[in-house]
């Protein structure tokens, strides 16, 4: 929500037992000062949070209806990203959306051959991808 995924800092709740296992693998210093500060203005940054909510929620509905008049199945999503059934290999797909300036994940690696991932971003490069 707060786009700071290129500073790889996020958070997890879980069990003790879980957050000790977690920890064991934990690399030192995993985390720089850069995004500690940066994810604690975010956090202070209600206007964003809100407005990037109401950004998500209206192009994830955008998509939803693309992919319905393309005749794509997907799966609603409460995140910003939607998992998309394109009926033939994904790893075909995402190489061909790449060459498109479009990068998705293909979910060959979870046992979903025909799937992509496709995060919610701006209409105009998937709007325009969806008219092919």
């Amino acid at each position: 929500m707060y786009g700071l995924s290129g500073l790889r800092i996020g958070y997890g709740v879980s069990n003790p037992e879980v957050i000790s296992y977690m920890e064991r693998v934990r690399e030192p210093f995993n985390i720089n000062i850069l995004a500690q500060a940066a994810a604690l203005a975010a956090l202070d940054d209600k206007v964003f949070l809100k407005k990037t909510i109401a950004h998500v929620e209206m192009e994830r509905e955008f998509l939803y209806s693309a992919f319905r008049k393309i005749g794509l199945e997907y799966v609603r999503s409460a995140t910003n990203f939607i998992i998309v059934n394109v009926g033939k290999d994904c790893r075909i797909v995402f190489n061909s959306l790449l060459k498109e300036g479009v990068i998705v994940r293909d979910m060959k690696a979870w046992g979903m051959d025909t799937f992509i991932r496709v995060t919610v971003g701006l209409k105009p490069k998937i709007g325009n991808l969806l008219q092919h």
